[in-house]
């Protein structure tokens, strides 16, 4: 059973990556981000309307991340925040863009330790 939750963020990554992306132009792919403790590491990326975006973070395990996603206005239009003792860093959000604007995606640590993370953006 472990194996399914240490094997389960990387294959949805790797799924992820498959796809093609929502975003106006592609990203990159990024090596592990940190995220120091009580931080905040924010992501600006254009999304096109009416195609589904997708954020997927996962942690090294090391404190508590949550997700959050604000639209241009600066209203949160997704989020995971929920914590859960197995999967406290392994986090995903879903919004349909009702325009072609720029989101802002926002990792904030809660914990007392640095995390390392990485981010797939469709």
């Amino acid at each position: 059973m472990r194996h399914i939750f240490l094997v389960g963020p990387a294959l949805i990554l790797f799924a992820v990556a498959l796809c093609h992306a929502d975003l106006e132009t592609e990203r990159k792919r990024e090596s592990k981000q940190p995220v120091p403790p009580s931080g905040v590491r924010s992501y600006t990326e254009v999304f096109v309307k009416g195609k589904l975006g997708r954020a997927i973070v996962s942690g090294n395990g090391n404190s508590c991340l949550s997700l959050y996603v604000f639209d241009a206005r600066g209203n949160c239009v997704a989020r995971d925040d929920v914590s859960e003792p197995k999967t406290s860093d392994d986090l995903y959000a879903e919004w349909l863009p009702d325009a072609q604007q720029a989101y802002s995606v926002e990792i904030r640590n809660a914990g007392y330790d640095l995390n390392e993370f990485r981010i797939v953006l469709r």
